[in-house]
Protein backbone atom coordinates (compact mmCIF):
# COMPACT_ATOMS: atom_id res chain seq x y z
CA UNK A 1 0.00 0.00 0.00
CA UNK A 2 2.79 2.39 0.86
CA UNK A 3 4.46 1.56 -2.42
CA UNK A 4 1.26 2.23 -4.35
CA UNK A 5 0.77 5.60 -2.70
CA UNK A 6 4.39 6.49 -3.34
CA UNK A 7 4.01 5.53 -7.01
CA UNK A 8 0.94 7.70 -7.29
CA UNK A 9 2.77 10.59 -5.73
CA UNK A 10 5.58 10.23 -8.18
CA UNK A 11 3.10 10.04 -11.09
CA UNK A 12 1.21 13.10 -9.94
CA UNK A 13 4.39 15.03 -9.46
CA UNK A 14 5.50 14.10 -12.95
CA UNK A 15 2.14 15.11 -14.32
CA UNK A 16 2.35 18.47 -12.65
CA UNK A 17 5.80 19.11 -14.00
CA UNK A 18 4.77 18.15 -17.55
CA UNK A 19 1.61 20.16 -17.30
CA UNK A 20 3.58 23.16 -16.21
CA UNK A 21 5.97 22.70 -19.08
CA UNK A 22 3.10 22.53 -21.63
CA UNK A 23 1.50 25.64 -20.27
CA UNK A 24 4.77 27.55 -20.46
CA UNK A 25 5.37 26.34 -24.04
CA UNK A 26 1.91 27.49 -25.26
CA UNK A 27 2.38 30.91 -23.83
CA UNK A 28 5.59 31.41 -25.88
CA UNK A 29 4.12 30.30 -29.29
CA UNK A 30 4.43 33.34 -31.72
CA UNK A 31 4.28 31.67 -35.23
CA UNK A 32 2.60 33.45 -38.26
CA UNK A 33 2.22 33.16 -42.08
CA UNK A 34 1.45 35.84 -44.67
CA UNK A 35 -0.64 35.11 -47.81
CA UNK A 36 -0.17 37.31 -50.88
CA UNK A 37 -2.94 37.93 -53.40
CA UNK A 38 -2.46 37.65 -57.18
CA UNK A 39 -4.54 38.11 -60.27
CA UNK A 40 -4.83 35.07 -62.52
CA UNK A 41 -4.97 37.35 -65.54
CA UNK A 42 -7.33 39.05 -67.94
CA UNK A 43 -8.76 37.99 -71.31
CA UNK A 44 -10.23 40.56 -73.65
CA UNK A 45 -13.37 38.87 -74.96
CA UNK A 46 -14.25 41.77 -77.23
CA UNK A 47 -12.79 40.43 -80.47
CA UNK A 48 -13.33 42.40 -83.70
CA UNK A 49 -12.32 40.87 -87.01
CA UNK A 50 -14.00 41.68 -90.33
CA UNK A 51 -13.22 40.50 -93.85
CA UNK A 52 -14.13 43.28 -96.27
CA UNK A 53 -14.64 42.52 -99.95
CA UNK A 54 -11.92 43.50 -102.39
CA UNK A 55 -12.19 44.26 -106.09
CA UNK A 56 -9.59 42.81 -108.47
CA UNK A 57 -7.59 45.42 -110.34
CA UNK A 58 -9.08 44.41 -113.70
CA UNK A 59 -12.72 44.55 -112.59
CA UNK A 60 -15.10 47.49 -112.17
CA UNK A 61 -18.34 46.11 -110.70
CA UNK A 62 -20.02 49.52 -110.44
CA UNK A 63 -19.61 50.54 -114.08
CA UNK A 64 -23.01 50.70 -115.73
CA UNK A 65 -24.68 51.48 -119.05
CA UNK A 66 -28.01 53.25 -119.49
CA UNK A 67 -30.14 52.18 -122.46
CA UNK A 68 -33.31 54.36 -122.58
CA UNK A 69 -34.13 53.36 -126.15
CA UNK A 70 -33.73 49.65 -125.31
CA UNK A 71 -31.33 49.11 -128.19
CA UNK A 72 -29.93 45.94 -126.64
CA UNK A 73 -33.22 44.01 -126.50
CA UNK A 74 -34.27 45.34 -129.91
CA UNK A 75 -31.07 43.93 -131.46
CA UNK A 76 -30.85 40.90 -129.19
CA UNK A 77 -27.54 42.16 -127.82
CA UNK A 78 -25.81 41.99 -131.21
CA UNK A 79 -23.15 44.48 -130.16
CA UNK A 80 -22.06 42.27 -127.23
CA UNK A 81 -21.55 38.95 -128.97
CA UNK A 82 -22.07 35.96 -126.68
CA UNK A 83 -22.41 38.01 -123.48
CA UNK A 84 -25.93 37.53 -122.17
CA UNK A 85 -28.42 39.99 -120.67
CA UNK A 86 -30.92 39.02 -118.00
CA UNK A 87 -34.61 39.66 -118.58
CA UNK A 88 -34.53 42.22 -115.76
CA UNK A 89 -31.70 44.11 -117.48
CA UNK A 90 -33.58 44.19 -120.79
CA UNK A 91 -36.73 45.39 -119.05
CA UNK A 92 -35.08 48.08 -116.88
CA UNK A 93 -32.56 49.42 -119.39
CA UNK A 94 -29.61 49.59 -116.94
CA UNK A 95 -26.71 47.17 -117.40
CA UNK A 96 -24.11 46.20 -114.79
CA UNK A 97 -21.53 43.66 -115.91
CA UNK A 98 -21.32 40.64 -113.61
CA UNK A 99 -18.25 38.47 -114.12
CA UNK A 100 -17.55 35.04 -112.68
CA UNK A 101 -13.85 34.31 -112.76
CA UNK A 102 -12.46 31.09 -114.15
CA UNK A 103 -11.29 28.46 -111.67
CA UNK A 104 -8.27 26.22 -112.21
CA UNK A 105 -8.26 22.42 -112.31
CA UNK A 106 -7.51 20.80 -108.96
CA UNK A 107 -5.65 17.54 -108.38
CA UNK A 108 -6.10 15.14 -105.47
CA UNK A 109 -3.80 12.25 -104.54
CA UNK A 110 -5.33 8.90 -105.45
CA UNK A 111 -4.63 5.31 -104.46
CA UNK A 112 -4.11 3.02 -107.47
CA UNK A 113 -3.84 -0.55 -106.30
CA UNK A 114 -2.60 -2.20 -109.46
CA UNK A 115 -2.49 -2.05 -113.26
CA UNK A 116 -6.09 -3.18 -113.49
CA UNK A 117 -7.27 -0.26 -111.30
CA UNK A 118 -5.07 2.06 -113.34
CA UNK A 119 -6.69 0.93 -116.58
CA UNK A 120 -10.17 1.49 -115.14
CA UNK A 121 -9.68 5.24 -114.56
CA UNK A 122 -7.86 8.38 -115.68
CA UNK A 123 -4.92 9.39 -113.51
CA UNK A 124 -2.29 12.11 -113.54
CA UNK A 125 1.28 12.52 -112.34
CA UNK A 126 3.30 15.64 -111.59
CA UNK A 127 5.15 17.06 -114.58
CA UNK A 128 8.84 16.65 -113.81
CA UNK A 129 9.74 19.62 -116.02
CA UNK A 130 7.07 22.04 -114.75
CA UNK A 131 6.64 22.26 -111.02
CA UNK A 132 3.02 22.39 -109.94
CA UNK A 133 1.77 21.09 -113.30
CA UNK A 134 0.22 17.68 -113.97
CA UNK A 135 0.09 15.45 -117.04
CA UNK A 136 -2.03 12.43 -117.77
CA UNK A 137 -0.25 9.15 -116.95
CA UNK A 138 -0.05 6.70 -119.88
CA UNK A 139 1.20 3.59 -118.09
CA UNK A 140 1.10 2.04 -114.62
CA UNK A 141 4.10 2.33 -112.28
CA UNK A 142 3.77 0.86 -108.81
CA UNK A 143 6.21 3.47 -107.45
CA UNK A 144 4.41 6.49 -108.89
CA UNK A 145 2.17 8.91 -107.02
CA UNK A 146 -1.07 9.34 -108.93
CA UNK A 147 -3.71 12.07 -108.83
CA UNK A 148 -7.28 12.51 -110.01
CA UNK A 149 -8.46 15.77 -111.59
CA UNK A 150 -11.46 17.93 -110.80
CA UNK A 151 -12.02 20.22 -113.76
CA UNK A 152 -12.25 23.95 -113.14
CA UNK A 153 -14.77 26.32 -114.66
CA UNK A 154 -14.29 28.61 -117.63
CA UNK A 155 -15.95 31.63 -115.99
CA UNK A 156 -18.75 33.70 -117.48
CA UNK A 157 -19.99 37.25 -118.00
CA UNK A 158 -23.53 38.62 -118.11
CA UNK A 159 -25.33 41.91 -117.69
CA UNK A 160 -27.97 42.46 -115.03
CA UNK A 161 -30.00 45.39 -113.70
CA UNK A 162 -27.92 45.24 -110.53
CA UNK A 163 -24.21 45.03 -109.83
CA UNK A 164 -22.58 41.89 -108.50
CA UNK A 165 -23.03 41.77 -104.74
CA UNK A 166 -19.99 42.33 -102.53
CA UNK A 167 -20.09 40.69 -99.11
CA UNK A 168 -18.52 41.72 -95.80
CA UNK A 169 -18.15 38.91 -93.26
CA UNK A 170 -17.58 39.41 -89.54
CA UNK A 171 -15.59 36.86 -87.54
CA UNK A 172 -16.17 38.82 -84.33
CA UNK A 173 -17.45 38.08 -80.86
CA UNK A 174 -19.29 41.42 -80.76
CA UNK A 175 -21.43 43.41 -83.17
CA UNK A 176 -19.78 45.57 -85.82
CA UNK A 177 -21.16 48.26 -88.09
CA UNK A 178 -20.73 48.09 -91.85
CA UNK A 179 -21.00 51.44 -93.65
CA UNK A 180 -21.36 51.73 -97.41
CA UNK A 181 -21.29 55.14 -99.10
CA UNK A 182 -21.95 56.15 -102.69
CA UNK A 183 -20.78 59.56 -103.90
CA UNK A 184 -22.88 60.52 -106.94
CA UNK A 185 -21.29 62.87 -109.43
CA UNK A 186 -23.10 65.95 -110.67
CA UNK A 187 -21.95 65.23 -114.21
CA UNK A 188 -24.95 63.48 -115.77
CA UNK A 189 -27.61 65.07 -117.95
CA UNK A 190 -30.30 62.50 -117.15
CA UNK A 191 -32.65 63.33 -114.27
CA UNK A 192 -32.23 61.10 -111.20
CA UNK A 193 -35.63 60.28 -109.72
CA UNK A 194 -36.75 58.93 -106.35
CA UNK A 195 -38.85 56.04 -107.64
CA UNK A 196 -38.43 53.63 -110.52
CA UNK A 197 -39.78 55.28 -113.71
CA UNK A 198 -42.04 53.73 -116.31
CA UNK A 199 -40.33 51.23 -118.57
CA UNK A 200 -42.95 51.12 -121.35
CA UNK A 201 -42.23 54.55 -122.83
CA UNK A 202 -45.19 56.44 -121.36
CA UNK A 203 -45.89 58.17 -118.06
CA UNK A 204 -49.13 59.34 -116.49
CA UNK A 205 -50.00 62.95 -117.35
CA UNK A 206 -52.28 65.50 -115.74
CA UNK A 207 -54.51 67.27 -118.29
CA UNK A 208 -56.57 69.98 -116.61
CA UNK A 209 -58.92 70.89 -119.46
CA UNK A 210 -59.35 71.10 -123.21
CA UNK A 211 -56.96 74.04 -123.49
CA UNK A 212 -54.19 72.07 -121.77
CA UNK A 213 -54.98 69.09 -123.97
CA UNK A 214 -54.57 71.21 -127.10
CA UNK A 215 -51.07 72.31 -126.02
CA UNK A 216 -49.57 68.82 -125.80
CA UNK A 217 -49.61 65.33 -127.25
CA UNK A 218 -51.38 62.77 -125.12
CA UNK A 219 -52.28 59.11 -125.27
CA UNK A 220 -54.87 56.78 -123.81
CA UNK A 221 -54.15 53.22 -122.69
CA UNK A 222 -56.04 50.01 -123.30
CA UNK A 223 -54.33 46.99 -121.76
CA UNK A 224 -50.69 47.45 -122.77
CA UNK A 225 -51.46 49.45 -125.92
CA UNK A 226 -51.19 53.25 -126.08
CA UNK A 227 -53.21 55.23 -128.66
CA UNK A 228 -52.81 58.89 -129.50
CA UNK A 229 -55.82 60.86 -128.23
CA UNK A 230 -57.47 63.16 -130.78
CA UNK A 231 -59.94 65.01 -128.57
CA UNK A 232 -60.31 65.91 -124.94
CA UNK A 233 -62.69 64.02 -122.62
CA UNK A 234 -63.03 64.71 -118.93
CA UNK A 235 -62.31 61.93 -116.39
CA UNK A 236 -59.92 60.23 -118.83
CA UNK A 237 -56.51 58.85 -117.89
CA UNK A 238 -53.97 60.43 -120.21
CA UNK A 239 -50.33 59.56 -120.79
CA UNK A 240 -47.40 61.25 -122.48
CA UNK A 241 -44.13 60.04 -123.93
CA UNK A 242 -41.57 59.57 -121.15
CA UNK A 243 -38.66 61.92 -120.66
CA UNK A 244 -35.24 60.36 -119.91
CA UNK A 245 -35.20 59.49 -116.20
CA UNK A 246 -32.89 57.30 -114.17
CA UNK A 247 -33.44 55.62 -110.82
CA UNK A 248 -30.36 54.42 -108.95
CA UNK A 249 -30.26 52.86 -105.50
CA UNK A 250 -27.82 51.35 -103.02
CA UNK A 251 -28.96 48.11 -101.39
CA UNK A 252 -27.22 47.02 -98.18
CA UNK A 253 -28.66 43.86 -96.68
CA UNK A 254 -32.41 44.40 -96.95
CA UNK A 255 -32.23 48.22 -96.86
CA UNK A 256 -32.53 50.39 -99.98
CA UNK A 257 -31.20 53.96 -100.22
CA UNK A 258 -32.05 56.09 -103.26
CA UNK A 259 -29.16 57.97 -104.90
CA UNK A 260 -29.31 61.68 -105.70
CA UNK A 261 -27.17 63.71 -108.09
CA UNK A 262 -24.29 65.56 -106.46
CA UNK A 263 -24.87 63.93 -103.06
CA UNK A 264 -23.36 61.11 -101.04
CA UNK A 265 -25.70 58.37 -99.89
CA UNK A 266 -24.68 56.42 -96.80
CA UNK A 267 -26.09 53.32 -95.16
CA UNK A 268 -24.88 51.65 -91.96
CA UNK A 269 -26.03 48.19 -90.91
CA UNK A 270 -25.07 45.99 -87.96
CA UNK A 271 -23.44 42.61 -88.46
CA UNK A 272 -24.01 40.56 -85.32
CA UNK A 273 -21.06 38.93 -83.59
CA UNK A 274 -21.10 35.28 -82.48
CA UNK A 275 -19.55 35.00 -79.03
CA UNK A 276 -20.30 31.27 -78.86
CA UNK A 277 -17.71 30.69 -81.60
CA UNK A 278 -14.93 31.65 -79.18
CA UNK A 279 -13.33 29.96 -76.18
CA UNK A 280 -10.73 30.84 -73.58
CA UNK A 281 -7.39 29.05 -74.05
CA UNK A 282 -3.95 29.20 -72.49
CA UNK A 283 -0.96 29.87 -74.72
CA UNK A 284 2.03 28.14 -73.14
CA UNK A 285 4.44 29.98 -75.45
CA UNK A 286 3.34 33.48 -74.54
CA UNK A 287 2.21 32.28 -71.10
CA UNK A 288 -1.04 34.18 -71.47
CA UNK A 289 -4.73 33.40 -71.62
CA UNK A 290 -6.34 34.07 -74.99
CA UNK A 291 -9.84 34.29 -76.41
CA UNK A 292 -9.69 32.36 -79.66
CA UNK A 293 -11.99 30.90 -82.30
CA UNK A 294 -13.01 27.32 -81.59
CA UNK A 295 -11.59 24.65 -83.85
CA UNK A 296 -14.88 22.74 -84.14
CA UNK A 297 -18.60 23.30 -83.76
CA UNK A 298 -18.66 26.79 -85.27
CA UNK A 299 -21.86 28.61 -86.13
CA UNK A 300 -21.71 30.18 -89.61
CA UNK A 301 -20.38 33.73 -89.40
CA UNK A 302 -22.80 36.58 -90.10
CA UNK A 303 -22.34 38.80 -93.14
CA UNK A 304 -23.97 41.56 -95.14
CA UNK A 305 -23.97 42.03 -98.91
CA UNK A 306 -24.37 45.26 -100.86
CA UNK A 307 -24.91 46.21 -104.49
CA UNK A 308 -26.27 48.94 -106.78
CA UNK A 309 -29.39 48.68 -108.90
CA UNK A 310 -31.07 50.90 -111.49
CA UNK A 311 -34.02 51.51 -113.80
CA UNK A 312 -34.10 53.82 -116.84
CA UNK A 313 -37.29 55.15 -118.37
CA UNK A 314 -37.93 54.11 -121.94
CA UNK A 315 -37.30 57.34 -123.81
CA UNK A 316 -35.14 59.07 -126.37
CA UNK A 317 -31.47 58.73 -125.46
CA UNK A 318 -30.27 61.71 -127.48
CA UNK A 319 -27.60 63.63 -125.52
CA UNK A 320 -28.20 61.49 -122.40
CA UNK A 321 -25.24 61.10 -120.03
CA UNK A 322 -25.19 59.30 -116.69
CA UNK A 323 -23.38 60.32 -113.47
CA UNK A 324 -20.27 58.69 -112.06
CA UNK A 325 -20.60 56.64 -108.89
CA UNK A 326 -17.85 56.20 -106.29
CA UNK A 327 -18.56 53.43 -103.80
CA UNK A 328 -16.63 53.03 -100.52
CA UNK A 329 -17.12 50.58 -97.68
CA UNK A 330 -15.69 50.25 -94.18
CA UNK A 331 -16.49 48.84 -90.77
CA UNK A 332 -16.37 50.20 -87.24
CA UNK A 333 -16.53 48.84 -83.72
CA UNK A 334 -19.50 50.64 -82.10
CA UNK A 335 -18.30 49.67 -78.64
CA UNK A 336 -14.96 51.35 -79.37
CA UNK A 337 -16.56 54.73 -80.03
CA UNK A 338 -16.82 57.32 -77.28
CA UNK A 339 -17.79 60.90 -76.76
CA UNK A 340 -14.35 61.76 -75.44
CA UNK A 341 -12.25 64.31 -77.26
CA UNK A 342 -10.20 62.77 -80.05
CA UNK A 343 -6.42 62.48 -79.70
CA UNK A 344 -4.40 64.81 -81.91
CA UNK A 345 -2.22 62.99 -84.44
CA UNK A 346 1.54 63.40 -84.10
CA UNK A 347 2.07 64.68 -87.66
CA UNK A 348 -0.13 65.32 -90.72
CA UNK A 349 1.24 66.56 -94.03
CA UNK A 350 0.43 66.56 -97.76
CA UNK A 351 3.00 65.35 -100.28
CA UNK A 352 2.31 64.85 -104.00
CA UNK A 353 -1.44 64.73 -103.42
CA UNK A 354 -1.24 62.19 -100.59
CA UNK A 355 -1.87 62.90 -96.90
CA UNK A 356 0.65 61.19 -94.62
CA UNK A 357 -0.55 60.72 -91.03
CA UNK A 358 1.59 59.50 -88.16
CA UNK A 359 -0.53 58.83 -85.11
CA UNK A 360 2.22 58.62 -82.50
CA UNK A 361 5.74 59.99 -82.79
CA UNK A 362 8.25 57.23 -83.51
CA UNK A 363 5.63 54.47 -83.73
CA UNK A 364 4.46 52.71 -86.88
CA UNK A 365 0.81 51.86 -87.52
CA UNK A 366 -0.44 48.44 -88.64
CA UNK A 367 -3.35 47.97 -91.02
CA UNK A 368 -5.23 45.42 -88.90
CA UNK A 369 -5.79 48.00 -86.15
CA UNK A 370 -7.33 50.63 -88.44
CA UNK A 371 -11.13 50.40 -88.20
CA UNK A 372 -12.15 53.72 -89.76
CA UNK A 373 -10.63 56.51 -91.86
CA UNK A 374 -12.67 59.61 -92.68
CA UNK A 375 -11.91 62.74 -94.68
CA UNK A 376 -14.16 65.66 -93.74
CA UNK A 377 -16.55 63.21 -92.11
CA UNK A 378 -16.83 60.90 -95.14
CA UNK A 379 -15.46 57.36 -94.84
CA UNK A 380 -12.73 56.45 -97.31
CA UNK A 381 -10.94 53.24 -98.19
CA UNK A 382 -8.30 55.05 -100.27
CA UNK A 383 -5.49 54.55 -97.79
CA UNK A 384 -2.48 52.34 -97.18
CA UNK A 385 -0.61 51.61 -93.98
CA UNK A 386 3.18 51.31 -93.96
CA UNK A 387 4.55 53.17 -90.97
CA UNK A 388 2.37 56.26 -91.39
CA UNK A 389 -1.15 56.09 -92.81
CA UNK A 390 -1.19 57.40 -96.40
CA UNK A 391 -4.54 58.72 -97.65
CA UNK A 392 -5.05 59.47 -101.34
CA UNK A 393 -7.93 60.92 -103.32
CA UNK A 394 -8.37 64.09 -101.23
CA UNK A 395 -9.51 66.95 -103.46
CA UNK A 396 -10.35 70.62 -103.03
CA UNK A 397 -8.12 73.42 -101.81
CA UNK A 398 -8.12 74.46 -98.17
CA UNK A 399 -8.14 72.50 -94.92
CA UNK A 400 -9.38 68.92 -94.63
CA UNK A 401 -10.11 67.14 -91.35
CA UNK A 402 -8.81 63.59 -91.02
CA UNK A 403 -10.36 61.25 -88.45
CA UNK A 404 -8.87 57.82 -87.81
CA UNK A 405 -10.04 55.15 -85.38
CA UNK A 406 -7.00 53.06 -84.52
CA UNK A 407 -6.92 50.25 -81.96
CA UNK A 408 -10.04 51.68 -80.29
CA UNK A 409 -8.68 55.25 -80.07
CA UNK A 410 -9.94 58.11 -82.22
CA UNK A 411 -7.27 60.40 -83.69
CA UNK A 412 -7.83 63.63 -85.58
CA UNK A 413 -5.66 65.96 -87.61
CA UNK A 414 -5.79 68.54 -90.39
CA UNK A 415 -4.10 68.69 -93.78
CA UNK A 416 -4.15 71.62 -96.18
CA UNK A 417 -4.21 71.66 -99.96
CA UNK A 418 -3.01 74.95 -101.41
Amino acid sequence: MQKFKRAMAITLAATMVIGSSVTAFAADDGHSSTGTGSNEGHVDKHVISVTLPTVPANQTPFNYTVDPERLVPETNGARYGSTTFTDNAKRDGVYFLSTTGATADTYTAATVADAEAFAAGTFYIEDSENEGQYVEADEYDSEATYYTKTAGSAGSSSYDNKSAALTATSQSSADVELTVEVAVGNNGSVDLVGTAPSTDGYTAATVADANAFAEGTYYTKSGSTYTKATEYAAATDYYEVSDPELYLALVVGSDTTVLEAGKTASKTVTIAGIDSNFETTYNSTSEKYEYTVKSTGLTAWNNSAFYLTGVASKASAENVTAPTLTVTWSYADPAGESDEEATQVATAAMYDGVAYIRLVTGENATSDKVTSVKVDGVTTTNYTVSGPIAISGITGTGSHTITIVYDGTTYTGTVTIE
